[in-house]
């Protein structure tokens, strides 16, 4: 004769102790990913900076070394790869303007620099506590990235 069949009535899908089990477990891993993403940020800032900073020093060395090969103690410009190159009579520093230590930098994406005695180089957008400054009057490059 015949079977009955039974029917099951199953209704798939999470309980509430499960969903929140989830969210709890997502939210955890969300705790310990970001700061981890957000301390590499900060660690390419400064890294990046710290780049800057490396060849402002080499420029301005090689910018000095130049002047000083070429003994002309009242000469106000240096040839560094073709570039023309203002810097101080008597000292060789690059001066803090577009001719001088700018031109040292032209191929620096991602920064923007204000020109001055102390020229300042700065990530677009700036970044406050996060730059490079270089002192025309010392040959000096300084560095900061406390606020990278």
């Amino acid at each position: 004769m015949g079977k009955v069949m039974k029917r099951h009535n199953s209704v798939a899908g999470l309980s509430l102790i499960e969903l929140i089990v989830f969210i709890a477990v997502v939210g955890v891993l969300g705790e310990i990913t970001i700061p981890y993403f957000m301390n590499q940020t900060t660690q390419a800032r400064s890294v990046a900076m710290n780049a800057v900073a490396g060849a402002l020093n080499t420029g301005v060395y090689l910018a000095i070394k130049k002047y000083h090969a070429q003994r002309s103690p009242t000469s106000t410009t240096v040839l560094l790869d073709g570039k023309s190159i203002k810097v101080a009579a008597g000292t060789g520093f690059p001066i803090g303007a577009k001719e001088g230590i700018g031109s040292l930098t032209k191929s620096f994406k991602g920064f923007h620099a204000t020109y001055s005695t102390i020229t300042q180089f700065d990530l677009s957008p700036s970044i406050t506590d996060c730059h490079v400054t270089y002192d025309s009057s010392s040959g000096v490059v300084q560095l900061l990235t406390t606020g990278c």
